[in-house]
């Protein structure tokens, strides 16, 4: 064989080669394929009766408690003792006490205004008196004036026309005297009168602020109302006057000075104790009062209390501007059975409650709801392949989801059928929606 025929054999063999070669990879990726929609776990929609568990977390806080104030004084006030947070105290004990030396100046100055307007007094009315007298024995000796002069005119006939003239004169200026004296005496008693009534008010005034000192001066220690245990608040006033979030403030201390009115420690009746819980907006029409729930205490591993829902709140709301939340929650407020006295307020808790059940609805595990730009979906299969499926999510409970849009036993995929093995964990794949009342 020519040199030419030998080449022509090579490439010959060269092309078998390589239609062999593709084949086999179009066949081993026609394989990979095929079990790759294998492996694909999945999931038959059911209808039915769904029992809901809800998990929440919440806070206990007594329903019972008296906010220890300031006293409602000119001025600020200054701490000489305050029990400290977590003290158990007792009915009367003492707990919180403030200087009294401003009050027992006001009280010094009102009991000496309190005499100098009882002085006062008594000086105007034994002014008085001692004028009363004088003006009686002027008065009649006005009168008698008055009286001489009128029996003097009898004889007027009987003596000459300008000695009867002198007579009818010194009438007329004793009536004139007795008339000014009377008006006088009218004068002066409604003069002293006044001056009575003034230091009357003076000494009203001063028993007024001598009851008011003596009242402040009570005020300024105050003692528990009920057995409980209490808690000290934050000063606001440590920082002058100025706060913003996430700002940490000194609870009030002995020595600190407080504002008239200000809340300084609150009693907490720790015997009556509720916890206050929040559930999101999707469950919320799920929850009424009665319904039975199990509570664990954070630190208390293995103890459970048994509690029952009081009541739920009829709005949902995104809480207050320090603590607003990402989305509507309702607040749920349950009662503890019995009476628990390890428990305090404020500690933390974890609520599982057994719900209405949800009847008669279809629903999925709830990895099989996936997220895509805002609208859930489903990968229903089709044929050899699953194929996505817009669908409405009802609500949820911890493992299930129920929804509408979808035919009963369909079969849903639960894992992206569109992501590769090693991209679950790449951004932007959809993962399940995390349980109920964890967020």
């Amino acid at each position: 064989m020519s040199r030419s025929g030998r080449r022509r054999v090579v490439w010959l063999l060269v092309g078998v080669a390589g239609l062999v070669v593709a084949a086999g990879a179009a066949n081993a990726a026609r394989g990979a394929l095929r079990s790759r929609t294998t492996e694909i776990p999945s999931a038959r929609a059911e209808r039915g009766t769904l029992d809901q568990l809800l998990h929440l977390k919440g806070e206990l806080r007594t329903t019972r408690s008296t906010m220890l104030l300031a006293p409602p004084v000119p001025g600020s006030v200054r701490i000489l003792s305050l029990v400290p947070t977590g003290a158990a105290v007792k009915k009367g004990e003492l707990l919180l006490s403030f200087d009294t030396a401003d009050q027992e100046y006001q009280l010094a100055q009102a009991q000496s205004q309190l005499r100098e307007a009882e002085y006062e007094i008594q000086k105007i009315e034994a002014d008085n008196a001692v004028q009363a007298q004088k003006d009686k024995v002027d008065l009649l000796t006005a009168r008698y004036d008055v009286r001489g002069a009128e029996l003097g005119t009898r004889g007027n006939d009987l003596v000459g026309r300008v000695e009867a003239r002198q007579n009818e004169l010194t009438l007329e200026e004793a009536r004139r005297k007795l008339e000014e004296l009377e008006q006088n005496v009218k004068e002066r008693s409604a003069t002293s009168r006044a001056a009575l009534e003034v230091a009357q008010e003076k000494r009203n005034k001063a028993i007024i602020g001598i009851q008011q000192a003596e009242r402040n001066i009570e005020q300024m220690e105050i003692r528990a109302p009920f057995d409980g245990v209490i808690l000290v608040r934050d000063n606001r006033m440590a920082s002058g006057g100025m706060f913003y979030f996430g700002m940490t403030l000194p609870e009030y201390a002995e020595g600190d000075t407080a504002s008239p009115g200000s809340a300084i420690a609150e009693v907490l009746d720790v015997t009556q104790l509720e916890i206050l819980a929040k559930a999101p907006e999707a469950v919320g029409a799920t929850l009424a009062a009665g319904q039975h729930a199990e509570v664990t205490v954070n630190g208390r591993r293995g103890r459970t209390y048994r509690a029952r829902v009081k009541e739920v709140s009829a709005v949902a709301s995104r809480g207050d501007i320090w603590n607003a939340g990402p989305a509507p929650q309702f607040d749920v407020t349950l009662e503890i059975d019995g009476t628990h006295r390890e428990l305090r307020p404020s500690q933390t808790v974890r609520v599982t409650i057994e719900a209405q059940p949800l009847e008669n609805v279809l629903h999925v595990p709830r990895q099989a709801i996936f997220d895509r730009r805002g609208t859930s979906v489903v990968y229903a299969r089709n044929g050899s392949s699953f194929e996505a499926r817009e669908v409405k999510l009802v609500s949820q409970t911890e493992t299930r989801a129920v929804l509408e849009g979808l035919d009963e036993g369909a079969e849903v995929a639960l894992v992206d059928p569109e992501e590769s093995p090693t991209s679950s964990s790449a951004p932007g794949a959809s993962n399940p929606t995390a349980p109920l009342g964890t967020q």
